[in-house]
C-alpha cells in the first residue's frame, strides 16, 4: 500500500518488451560469437529506457514517501562496490570498511534484504565472470585465475569446482558441447 506503483502507456510498456526481445534473443544463441558484449548492451539498453521512463514519470512519483531506508542504501552500496571490484577484491573485510562499517553489520544488512551473505554475492559474481570466461577457450585457465586475482591456477580451480560441483575445464568441455 505504501509502495507506489506506476502505471506505464502502450507505448512505454512496447519499448520495455522490445529491449527484453533483443536480450533474450542475445542470450538465446550460445553460438554467437559477441553474445557477452551484446547481452550487456541490450541490459544496458534495457536500463537506460527504464529510466528514461521513470524519470519522465517523475512528477507522479513526488506526492509517494520514499521508502529507502539506510540498510537499502548499504545493500545497494555493496553491490555497486561487488560489481566494480568483485574480480579483485574478494574478501567481506574490504566492502565494509569501504561502507564504513563493521563486517559483522554489512552481513547482518545483506543477508536481511538480499537473503545472501555478502560472501555468497562476492562469490556469485567471481563465478559468472569465470563462466563467461571459460566459455571463451581462447582464454587459458591460468589467465582467468589470474585476472579474477587468485593466487594461482590451482585455487581458482579449488575455488571454481566448490562453487559449480565441476572442474574448470569440465566446465568449458561441457559448454564446448553445447
Amino acid at each position: 500500500m505504501n509502495i507506489p506503483v506506476q502505471e506505464l502507456s502502450e507505448k512505454e510498456c512496447g519499448t520495455l518488451e522490445h529491449q527484453l526481445l533483443l536480450l533474450r534473443e542475445c542470450l538465446s544463441d550460445m553460438k554467437h560469437f559477441y553474445r557477452q558484449e551484446l547481452a550487456q548492451l541490450y541490459f544496458k539498453s534495457f536500463s537506460l529506457e527504464l529510466g528514461n521512463i521513470m524519470l519522465s514519470h517523475r512528477e507522479d512519483t513526488d506526492r509517494f514517501t520514499p521508502h529507502i531506508n539506510k540498510y537499502d542504501f548499504i545493500t545497494l552500496g555493496f553491490l555497486k562496490l561487488v560489481s566494480r571490484y568483485f574480480s579483485s577484491e574478494h574478501t567481506v573485510d574490504f566492502y565494509a570498511e569501504s561502507l564504513c562499517i563493521s563486517t559483522k553489520h554489512l552481513t547482518r544488512v545483506v543477508k536481511e534484504k538480499i537473503g545472501k551473505t555478502p560472501h555468497e554475492v562476492i562469490c556469485n559474481e567471481i563465478v559468472h565472470q569465470a563462466m563467461l570466461m571459460l566459455e571463451d577457450e581462447r582464454i587459458p585457465v591460468g589467465q582467468i585465475a589470474e585476472e579474477l586475482h587468485f593466487s594461482d591456477q590451482a585455487s581458482f580451480s579449488k575455488f571454481f569446482k566448490k562453487q559449480m560441483k565441476m572442474a574448470p575445464m569440465l566446465y568449458r568441455r561441457k559448454y564446448e558441447k553445447k
